[in-house]
């Protein structure tokens, strides 16, 4: 969750920084992990300026300054490569459905949405830190509240996709009744209502802070609840449903290819809706692989962050603060390669893009009234 940084408390450095409302409940502290969340706030600023005198200030500093580099300037890197591929994702999507509105279609489609609306809103958050926008608690309320949302929300269609996929493979002649385009919108919506009403108490519970950070009011137990809760809600829980469906998926896949083919054998319409299918699950197993792969690193660092308590100013909180860092920006890639994937993996995908391509191309070269239509 890059709306969410961690790092050990500094009473002092915070204490120097609190203003007019150093009694008040700024920062988000666990009593038993000794963590302070808080939000668009450079630790840098905090924590370097209290170490000057350690003797491993300079390479604590480096690790620091580095990790600050990443958060400020990877977002345009996912922005360039997501946001446009994205747009291209819909639209060729969009043309596909035409054809043959499906499930699968229907869910990449509102993925490629929804990872776009995230890109821009963690895009937000970056400039709101990095140019000290004015913020008020209505603006961090909604920022951070629609920010986690939509982050999640992205994940949870992926993990849906695998389940829908697992039962095509699992159910295949029965999938007609089971998974329905109307049931699928009404399953995905309720994903998006539950994670809201998870989400709701950011509502109430996020603060503005010296006018442009953001941060929450929850401390102790609460704080070790909802940070939890949050980790194992974007990348934890999605993780692993993607890595158990696609084992089934694998396993039934090897199980049910000979039967199915001397099912379809006679049926020319059943044999190539199959293919389709068959290539429609490869590109979404391949996707939800690289998922794993980006979100496996956070999962371990979020398992990790109770247990691993460096001193202060210690080359071990450096250490952690870049791992935090790190974890939650190559997650966040998720939301920038689909595109890719589906064009390298998905035969249909291409074919489609490139005869969108095509028409556009085609469309430019025409010209809108030629001479033998004035003449008419």
């Amino acid at each position: 969750m890059s709306f969410v940084h961690l790092y050990h408390r500094r009473a002092k450095g915070l204490g120097s920084q609190d203003g007019s409302r150093a009694g008040g409940n700024i920062s988000v502290t666990s009593s038993l992990c000794e963590m302070t969340v808080q939000h668009n706030i450079s630790m840098a600023e905090i924590n370097f300026s209290l170490c000057q005198e350690n003797s491993i200030s300079e390479e604590y500093d480096h690790l620091i300054r580095v990790s600050d580099y990443i958060k400020q300037f990877y977002i345009w890197v996912v922005f360039a490569f997501g946001f446009p591929g994205n747009i291209i994702s819909a639209i060729v999507v969009t043309r596909m459905c035409q054809q043959r509105l499906t499930t699968s279609l229907f869910y990449v489609g509102l993925l490629a949405v929804v990872d776009n609306v995230a890109i821009v809103l963690k895009l937000v958050e970056n400039q709101s830190q990095n140019r000290r926008l004015p913020m008020d608690d209505t603006s961090c309320r909604g920022l951070f509240f629609l920010g986690l949302i939509f982050s999640t929300y992205a994940n949870w269609i992926l993990s849906t996709l695998a389940i829908e996929r697992f039962l095509a493979v699992r159910y295949p002649f029965k999938m007609a009744v089971l998974w329905t385009v109307r049931k699928g919108l009404v399953i995905i919506s309720c994903v998006f209502v539950l994670l809201c009403l998870i989400h709701l108490h950011l509502l109430w519970t996020v603060i503005h802070y010296e006018g442009y950070t953001c941060t929450l009011t929850l401390e102790g137990p609460s704080f070790k609840a909802w940070f939890y809760v949050g980790s194992f809600l974007y990348a934890i829980l999605p993780a692993s449903c993607l890595f158990i469906c696609n084992i089934l998926i694998i396993i039934y896949v090897r199980r049910s290819a000979t039967r199915r083919r001397a099912l379809s054998e006679n049926h020319s319409t059943t044999v190539a809706t199959r293919r389709i299918e068959a290539q429609l699950t490869a590109v979404l197993v391949t996707v939800a692989v690289v998922f794993v792969i980006l979100s496996f690193p956070r999962c371990v660092f979020t398992v990790a962050y109770a247990y691993w308590n460096p001193t202060i100013c210690s080359i071990g909180e450096a250490r952690k603060y870049f791992f935090d860092v790190l974890t939650s920006n190559i997650a966040d890639t998720n939301h920038a390669v689909n595109f890719y994937l589906y064009f390298l993996a998905g035969r249909r995908f291409r074919h489609a893009y490139f005869s969108t391509i095509r028409e556009v191309s085609s469309r430019k070269r025409t010209p809108p009234n030629t001479d033998s239509d004035r003449t008419r």
